[in-house]
C-alpha cells in the first residue's frame, strides 16, 4: 500500500459517452457544413496530463519533495528530514594540521603503534599478579609489581592512578609495607620473670626494651599522606578538571587516612599504658593516683595537639573555593571538632582532679592547673560551636544523610 494517495487525473471519453452525445445529435437540428469542418474534428486524448487545465497540487509530498511518482520514497528520515549522503572520512586534526605548508604542528602525528595491544596484555597481567599478591599479603612483592605497574606505558602515555582504583591501591601497598619489611624482634629473656609473660605482656615488654609496637605503621601512613599529598598537586582542581577525579576527591581521603592514623597512634600508647599500669599494680605496696592522673593528662595533651594540627590543615583547605561548598570535607571538619570537644573536656577534667590532689602548699601549681582546665573549657565551647554550624550546613545542602541528624539531635540541635 502506498504512503501517500495517488493525485487525481480526469481519464478520456467513454464508448458510452460518445453513443449519448450522437443520439442528442439525431433528434436536433442538422449540423452545418461548418460543424464538419475536417480541422474542428475532435483529437486524440493526449496521453501526458493538460497541466493548464489541472494544476498540479502544491501540496504534494513527491511534488514538495521534488521526486517522481513511479520511484520509490526514500527510508527514514524522509520526509522529516533530507537524505543523508555519506561523508568521506575525514584526516585527524593532526594530520592536518601537520600536512599544512608551513605546518602548524611541528611534531607529526604518531602512528598506531603495533604494540599496544600486547602492552595492554602486559598491563592486564600485572594488575591480576598485583592483586594475587595483595591477597596473600605479600605486601613486598606488592610494591614490586605497583611500581612496573605504573613505569607501564601505552602509545606513550603512562598508566592513570585515577583509573580502576589505582591510587587506593598505592596507599594501601604504602602503609602496610613497612608493617612487614621486617618480622617482629623476638622478646628478650633475661630473667625467670619474663618466662611468664603472655602475647600481650611480651608487647609490653618489647615496649619497656626500646623497641614500641606499631611504630612501623605510624611510617605507612607518613608515607601515604605523602603520597596522596602528591596526587593532590598533581591533579589539581581547575575549570577543565572539575568532571574528574581531582584534589576534591583526595582531601577527603587524605584526612581520613590522618585521623586513622591518629587514632591507631594513641589507642595503642593507651593499652600500653593500661598494661603497664596493671602489671605494676601486682608489685607495687599502693596505688600512686597522682602519677596516674598525670600520665592521663600527658597522653590526652599529646593526642590533642595531634588533632589540633590536623583541624589546622583542614580550616586552611576550607578556606579556598572550592573547597569551602564541599560536602565531604564540611562534615568531616564538623566531627572533627566534636573530636575536640571531647578531647578539651577530657583535658579540662585531669587538669582539675591534678590541682585538687596537689599539695596546698602548692599554690603556684594548683592555680596554673586550673587556668589551663578553665581554657580548655572554653576552647571545647568554641569547637563545639563551628562544629555544629558546620553539620547543620551540611544537612542543610542535604548531605550526611541520617548520621548528622543523629549527631545534631545528640547535641540538642535538631
Amino acid at each position: 500500500m502506498a504512503i501517500y494517495a495517488p493525485v487525481y487525473e480526469p481519464r478520456g471519453p467513454t464508448p458510452g459517452s460518445l453513443a449519448h452525445e450522437t443520439k442528442k445529435r439525431k433528434r436536433g437540428q442538422q449540423d452545418s457544413p461548418a460543424q464538419h469542418d475536417p480541422s474542428d474534428s475532435p483529437k486524440p486524448a493526449s496521453p501526458l496530463r493538460d497541466l493548464s487545465s489541472h494544476p498540479v497540487n502544491s501540496t504534494d509530498p513527491y511534488f514538495v519533495a521534488g521526486l517522481p511518482r513511479q520511484d520509490n520514497p526514500p527510508l527514514f528520515p524522509f520526509p522529516h528530514a533530507p537524505v543523508k549522503t555519506p561523508s568521506a572520512p575525514k584526516d585527524p586534526l593532526e594530520a592536518e594540521l601537520a600536512a599544512l605548508n608551513p605546518p602548524l604542528l611541528s611534531v607529526a602525528p604518531r602512528k598506531e603503534d603495533g604494540n599496544a595491544s600486547l602492552k595492554q596484555r602486559h598491563l592486564d597481567n600485572l594488575t591480576a599478579i598485583l592483586h594475587q599478591c595483595m591477597l596473600r599479603g605479600d605486601w613486598q612483592r606488592a610494591s614490586r609489581v605497583w611500581g612496573l605497574l605504573v613505569r607501564t606505558e601505552i602509545n606513550g602515555r603512562g598508566v592513570d592512578l585515577r583509573q580502576h582504583g589505582r591510587c587506593g591501591i598505592g596507599a594501601e601497598i604504602l602503609m602496610r609495607r613497612s608493617k612487614a619489611q621486617e618480622p617482629p624482634p623476638a622478646p628478650e629473656i633475661t630473667s625467670l620473670e619474663d618466662l611468664t609473660l603472655d602475647d600481650q605482656d611480651a608487647t609490653d615488654f618489647a615496649a619497656r626494651k626500646g623497641t614500641p609496637p606499631g611504630s612501623e605503621n605510624d611510617v605507612g601512613f607518613a608515607l601515604a599522606r605523602s603520597y596522596y599529598e602528591r596526587l593532590i598537586l598533581q591533579y589539581p582542581h581547575t575549570p577543565r578538571t572539575q568532571r574528574t577525579i581531582n584534589a576534591t576527591v583526595f582531601y577527603p581521603t587524605l584526612f581520613n587516612v590522618w585521623i586513622y592514623e591518629i587514632s591507631g597512634r594513641h589507642k595503642r600508647k593507651r593499652d600500653q599504658t593500661a598494661k603497664r599500669r596493671s602489671l605494676d599494680s601486682v608489685h607495687a605496696a599502693g596505688d600512686d593516683d597522682t602519677s596516674t592522673d598525670s600520665d592521663t593528662s600527658v597522653s590526652m595533651e599529646a593526642e590533642l595537639s595531634d588533632v589540633l594540627v590536623l583541624a589546622h590543615r583542614m580550616d586552611e583547605v576550607l578556606a579556598n573555593p572550592p573547597y569551602d561548598s564541599s560536602t565531604p570535607l564540611l562534615q568531616l571538619r564538623g566531627m572533627i571538632g566534636l573530636w575536640l570537644v571531647d578531647l578539651h573536656d577530657d583535658v579540662a577534667k585531669a587538669l582539675r582532679r591534678l590541682s585538687i590532689e596537689r599539695d596546698e602548699g602548692d599554690l603556684d601549681g594548683r592555680y596554673e592547673a586550673r587556668l589551663d582546665s578553665d581554657r580548655h573549657i572554653a576552647a571545647a565551647r568554641k569547637e563545639r560551636a563551628r562544629g555544629v554550624a558546620l553539620l547543620g550546613k551540611v544537612r542543610d545542602a542535604g548531605g550526611g544523610g541520617k548520621e548528622v541528624g543523629r549527631v545534631l539531635s545528640g547535641l540538642g540541635e535538631a
